[in-house]
């Protein structure tokens, strides 16, 4: 027994030891460090509790981080919700150092270890993340309120989620074994805990009021409506979830891992930018911003929640009598004075519907997956371990990894969460790109939902699509699963116990699946940033959408090595699989490809300084939203700006065309017609610091010769004519000696700008090496640089004003 588990816990050791050391040797890029201080002048904008407060750069509209103050020289580092654009009050929905301000000249530093320290000015530590040397390379403010530290291939190391306050933001959770309740702030002016708490306890949600004269809180709320019956609960989580398939209005609600929702409003605004809060005389409220207003821009909605009895401080001797009304059961008589209040239960008309499959629970753009080890018990149990012999220790930790495994393999899907959907029925009836046929499924949330589409007739795409019924714009497709593989009528997407992920075709062919099987999932959910996720009990993605891209990135997703490290077009707008261009994420920079009928290998059409790094390796790309400006940001810290869209930023997306074309659309859904904005192009008539169309290989078609983003000509043995679709040049057609090359000046091929070519060498040579190639179409060459590019298609030439570029046309001798 022994001798089999010494191997065995020795290659676990070593691997957890190579774990420690790579996450140790990782560190932050110095481009993405940073040092601010409290210090300048205030903002001008109003601000919750009259706070005067200063901006810090990390920004995702409406989220910025400040440091704010109610009292002279006692700053909170907070993160406030609200746009410049608008003259309504900003809030504060998140605090790091609550009960213990900063001064003036207060520092907050992201250093290279990974660490995000809050200290005062002679150096006292205030508040801090405790990652260093955790494998932290990036700082980011999400979407969705969420300030994450991420490490090499963006999972989470620490995430502003996981620690609330007084509010919870949709998708963030009050959880087992972590931030288990939300403490009011003690007033408007003083920072610190206030007498109020609303709890998640084993079986039900409560609201705690601690008087100062006694010694233990008094429960003032609970209700059967926010109890479980069955189970434990691990998460409650503020959610927003579509009422109809087609996204046309959301509720906000609490879910229970039970599988039990909790409606509580239905707001008017984008559901998704709103949040929970206990407030200072302790009620419990709902925000909702709109961020496409400039005056009005939060809502307070309509709640289902009581109106609840607070509690305050002995200061009045008042009595109330509270008459039977359908929200108590019985008369109740509550007194504003020094005797404590007892609890009343009340029979709040809260509406509470299953979970569907989508909605078991919202979850963090993305989610922190590192290896947890039994350092804990190590800690927690020193004497035990001392104690004992190597071989004891071998023994246990072997016994706890089959345990670890053991619990991932029992965990399973609630069957209420599983689901089998047919691909049958009538198609939707509004507009989807590529002028597809589409059938829409319950799995949603915001603009986002999962269809299955065709373009041929029977050969369907399981994608998911973006845009909404209150807008007639065109849906897009964002994300598709079996790309290449279609399926037929009567196909099926089935989420079983097993936690996997299937699309099989009626007869029971898998087309594609998540391999998700036994690995611990319990949940599958679309995100509001559009990623799919299926997810285990603590939240952490098992499989997500974001790490398959196809020709599309949304906000947040990325293209990393050790997975995809590039996006695919897609064939036509018919056929719905690989075309021939490619946008690659290389190791110093991102480079574009097309690979052509005849050629051996891709050709190169676009590379640039704005799109490289100089020194270092690239471990991920990834499209960012940063005070509403659209970005490539590196992993190595930088990145070139795309775009500033006029709608929100944070619902676009960057698509590798049919044409090869870059581009950046953008999506205002509070918009009833236009509701898509292109914002950028990479390939344009309009170049600036980008490219022209004539860089794109197929804008002339088989043959052209391009100007200023036109076809202008169609470049013969007999002379230049007119371009039309028709032009083509004449081929070789038996490998022979039977042709010659005509010349022409001031040209280049499509691949000479950015491909390096063969050289120095002379131009008979370039000619031979074409000559010996029964392939070749024809070859380029730079006079002055002695460069040679061999065409195995000819496609679209451009035309430049320097004569040293030239190229010769193979053509037969009877031409």
């Amino acid at each position: 027994m022994a001798s089999q588990l010494r191997p065995v816990s020795l290659m676990v050791l070593l691997s957890i030891f190579s774990f420690i050391a790579q996450a140790a040797a990782v560190t932050v890029p110095l481009s993405s460090t940073f040092k601010y201080v409290n210090e300048g002048e205030f903002g001008d904008y109003i601000v919750e509790y009259g706070a005067n407060y200063r901006v810090l750069d990390p920004f995702n509209s409406p989220f910025q981080l400040c440091f704010y103050n109610t009292t002279p020289n006692e700053f909170t580092l907070a993160l406030r919700m609200g746009t410049v654009r608008s003259t309504s009050t900003m809030r504060w929905v998140w605090e790091a150092n609550r009960g213990n301000p900063v001064g003036e000249n207060a520092t907050l530093t992201f250093g290279e270890d990974g660490n995000l320290v809050l200290a005062d000015a002679d150096g006292r530590i205030a508040w801090q993340t405790n990652t260093a040397n955790k494998g932290v390379v990036h700082f980011q403010v999400q979407p969705n309120g969420n300030m994450v530290l991420q490490d090499v291939k963006g999972y989470f190391i620490w995430q502003s989620f996981d620690h609330p306050t007084d509010t919870l933001l949709v998708g963030q959770s009050l959880r087992a074994g972590g931030a288990a309740r939300l403490v009011s702030r003690f007033s408007e002016k003083q920072n610190s805990n206030g007498p109020y708490s609303l709890v998640m306890e084993p079986k039900r949600l409560a609201i705690y009021y601690m008087a100062p004269s006694s010694t233990k809180p008094k429960l003032y709320y609970t209700s059967d409506r926010f109890s479980v019956k069955k189970g434990r609960l691990q998460y409650v989580t503020f959610q927003s979830e579509p009422v109809t398939e087609e996204g046309f209005s959301y509720h906000l609600s609490l879910e229970f891992s039970t599988g039990v929702n909790a409606i509580l409003a239905t707001p008017k605004y984008n559901s998704t930018l709103s949040f929970l809060r206990l407030g200072v005389d302790g009620n419990v409220k709902v925000y909702t911003y709109n961020d496409k207003v400039d005056i009005g821009a939060w809502e307070t909605p309509e709640t289902h929640l009581p109106k609840l009895q607070t509690h305050l401080p002995c200061k009045l001797n008042i009595s109330l009598n509270v008459p039977s009304s359908p929200l108590c059961s019985t008369s109740t008589h509550f007194s504003l004075s020094c005797q404590e209040p007892s609890a009343a239960k009340i029979a709040d008309p809260i509406k509470l519907l299953p979970s569907s499959p989508s909605q078991l629970l919202s979850l963090t753009l993305c989610s922190s997956i590192y290896l947890t080890v039994a350092s804990a018990f190590y800690h927690h149990r020193p004497h035990r371990m001392q104690s004992s012999t190597p071989m004891e220790r071998s023994v246990f930790f072997s016994l706890f990894l089959l345990f670890s495994l053991s619990i991932v393999a029992q965990s399973t899907v609630p069957s209420n969460s599983t689901f089998k959907k047919v691909n049958t029925g009538e198609w939707a009836e509004a507009i989807s790109e590529y002028s597809s046929d589409f059938r829409a499924l319950d799995i949603s949330a915001s603009v986002f939902q999962v269809c299955f589409y065709n373009t041929t007739p029977n050969a369907f795409t399981l994608a998911i699509r973006m845009g909404t019924r209150r807008s007639p714009a065109v849906r897009r497709f964002v994300w598709e699963a079996n790309r290449g593989n279609p399926v037929g009528e009567d196909a099926t997407l089935t989420f079983g116990e097993d936690g996997n992920l299937i699309l099989a075709d009626a007869d029971g062919r898998v087309a594609w699946q998540t391999n998700t099987a036994d690995k611990g999932v319990v949940g599958l959910q679309m995100l509001p940033n559009g990623n799919m996720v299926l997810h285990d009990s603590k939240g952490n993605f098992i499989w997500q959408s974001f790490d398959y891209p196809t020709d599309t990135l949304l906000v947040g997703q990325s293209l990393r090595v050790g997975g995809v490290t590039r996006l695919v077009s897609r064939a036509s707008d018919k056929k719905n699989t690989n075309g021939a261009y490619s946008l690659v994420l290389e190791p110093t920079r991102i480079a574009m490809y097309y690979k052509s009928p005849n050629s051996p290998k891709p050709y190169i059409y676009y590379a640039s300084d704005l799109f490289s790094i100089p020194r270092g390796r690239l471990q991920y790309v990834r499209l960012v939203n940063s005070a509403n400006h659209l970005s490539l940001q590196f992993s190595t810290g930088g990145g070139p700006e795309l775009s500033k869209p006029s709608f929100n930023s944070t619902l676009s997306f960057l698509r590798l065309g049919v044409d090869g074309n870059l581009r950046v659309y953008s999506f205002n859904d509070q918009e009833t017609s236009a509701s898509w904005e292109e914002t950028f192009t990479l390939f344009s008539k309009d170049v600036g610091i980008w490219e022209s169309e004539c860089q794109l290989p197929e804008k002339c078609g088989k043959f052209g010769l391009c100007e200023n983003s036109q076809c202008v000509g169609c470049p013969l043995p007999n002379g230049h004519k007119n371009w039309t679709k028709s032009c083509e040049a004449v081929k070789v057609t038996v490998c022979n000696k039977n042709f010659h090359y005509y010349k022409l000046e001031g040209v280049d091929h499509f691949m000479s700008k950015y491909g390096v070519g063969n050289g120095p060498v002379k131009e008979i040579d370039c000619e031979k090496k074409c000559s010996s190639d029964c392939k070749c179409s024809g070859y380029f060459y730079n006079t002055k640089t002695s460069m040679c590019w061999i065409a195995y298609d000819l496609q679209t030439l451009t035309k430049v004003a320097n004569t040293a570029h030239v190229g010769y046309i193979k053509v037969p001798n009877h031409h």
